[in-house]
């Protein structure tokens, strides 16, 4: 069974967190972002917030694109 999160993050510093669920399984973690992101591409980073405080990141692997939600595995 999935873990899941409800949580915001970041693909770019500039950009304003946006809101995604983080899904792990199977030891790989999905998110799945509530809008459209523009120009995700596997090698960015993706850094994850609760609030003001960093939760942590990691580096995308793979964008899973679909018309509505965009999900990028770590």
């Amino acid at each position: 069974e999935a873990a899941k999160a409800a949580t915001t993050a970041q693909i770019r510093h500039r950009q304003m967190p946006q809101a995604c669920r983080l899904t792990y399984v199977a030891g790989t973690f999905r998110v799945e972002f509530a809008a459209p992101q523009w120009a995700v591409a596997p090698g960015q980073a993706l850094v994850l917030y609760e609030g003001e405080v960093c939760l942590g990141g990691g580096i995308i692997q793979r964008e899973v694109s679909c018309h509505t939600p965009m999900q990028t595995e770590l």
